[in-house]
């Protein structure tokens, strides 16, 4: 919806009426309540205000239609394929800073192009998630760079651990939107 909203966001008016207010696009026309009306302008005020670094990433991923992604004024989150693949953001803080997270691991950015590298990274072949469980309960996640075929351990991202007597159970997650980041 919020993607639809942005696309129409400056080429849609207001026509008043007394219980409702009708949107015109073209020739689509369709009516909304005033609370729902308040709803759209508030999202299509935030999407106006969208960083430029966030519109470069909507920009790129047109060319995968089948992406999802969960879009707002701050951040863009692209969502994975399927249950072997992990969630990757970038937010924009403001002041140039910016912050990529690969599920719940994360680093922050103070330029655009290597938060703009990794978030790429996050969504190719070349990156993987080791997430590291004790007692069914995630502690640790951990980015890993595939170099010719072995996985090197890059940063890591934890919890603090109070079962630590109990046996370690490792899982890996990679996404492969990007088949590969080129060197």
């Amino acid at each position: 919806m919020q993607q639809w909203l942005y696309l129409i966001a400056n080429v849609f008016f207001l026509r008043k009426n007394t219980q409702t207010r009708s949107c015109s696009i073209f020739l689509l026309t369709f009516s909304v309540t005033k609370s729902q009306l308040k709803i759209a302008q508030d999202v299509v005020r935030k999407l106006k205000k969208m960083s430029k670094t966030i519109d470069e990433i909507v920009n790129r991923l047109k060319k995968y239609p089948e992406v999802e992604y969960e879009l707002n004024a701050e951040s863009i989150t692209v969502n994975p394929k399927n249950d072997k693949g992990f969630p990757v953001t970038l937010t924009d803080n403001g002041n140039g800073g910016f912050m990529v997270a690969f599920d719940f691991w994360h680093e922050q950015f103070d330029n655009e192009n290597d938060a703009l590298n990794c978030f790429a990274f996050g969504l190719s072949k070349d990156c993987r998630l080791k997430l590291t469980k004790k007692g069914n309960r995630p502690i640790k996640w951990t980015v890993e760079s595939n170099d010719n075929g072995k996985w090197i351990e890059d940063s890591t991202t934890g919890l603090i651990n109070l079962s630590f007597w109990k046996k370690s159970e490792i899982e890996f997650f990679q996404n492969d939107l990007i088949k590969s980041i080129a060197k």
